[in-house]
């Protein structure tokens, strides 16, 4: 909600579904907090899962209550624990030493995804330890034996990549010659001239959130 300015009836804050007066709250303007599903669908809590980019990067914020930017800042600290806690305190865990020593079986499905990507809910799942994220810390926690190490490997854009072969191959059986394949073969990161840093620029959002949709 916005408090109506003095100098008259129209909004300078935001452009957006509103604004909506309530009889009973004189003295406040409303605005229509947009769904993830559609304009149409009403949402039944702002500090919901779907709504914690926007509280981070400050799109939803309080105004002037002191109360309500604690509520803000503890709904995102407390975000990634809550999504993680079931997941987390669902690990098996076995003991192999007296001294306290175990190890963690994870529950990995080796081609979990169309393009034969493995699947598993905690230890695959792309995340960096946060200071303003209770328990994003977790994989820092786990320690490979003596002697041992852990690896890590990703192949960037897989789907991308995939998905320039089939055009490619359709249309002229070389690689590059659609514009699909040629931008992946030409984009680089460090340029932003990849596809995914290209579509973040064009409707306006990060590249992490470009990757995700």
């Amino acid at each position: 909600r916005k408090k109506l300015v003095p100098s008259g009836n129209v909004c300078h804050i935001h452009q957006g579904n509103g604004p909506y007066t309530v009889s009973n709250v004189p003295g406040c303007w409303f605005f229509k907090i947009p769904h993830k599903d559609g304009n149409e669908k009403n949402v039944g809590n702002p500090l919901a899962k779907s709504f914690a980019t926007k509280i981070a990067d400050g799109t939803l914020r309080a105004h002037e209550s002191t109360a309500a930017k604690w509520l803000l800042e503890w709904s995102k600290m407390l975000s990634y624990w809550e999504n993680n806690e079931k997941r987390i305190k669902s690990q098996m865990a076995v003991q192999i030493k007296d001294d306290g020593t175990a190890i963690i079986l994870p529950r990995v499905v080796v081609s979990g995804t169309v393009t034969r990507r493995a699947v598993e809910p905690t230890w695959l799942t792309a995340s960096n330890a946060q200071t303003d994220r209770i328990g994003s810390e977790l994989k820092a926690m786990v320690q490979a034996p003596s002697g041992f190490c852990f690896v890590g490997a990703d192949v960037d854009s897989q789907e991308l990549w995939i998905a320039s072969i089939l055009g490619d191959a359709q249309f002229a059986g070389m690689h590059g010659s659609t514009a699909f394949g040629w931008m992946n073969l030409q984009g680089k990161k460090k340029d932003g001239t990849d596809l995914h840093s290209k579509v973040a620029a064009l409707v306006g959002i990060s590249r992490d959130q470009a990757k995700v949709s």
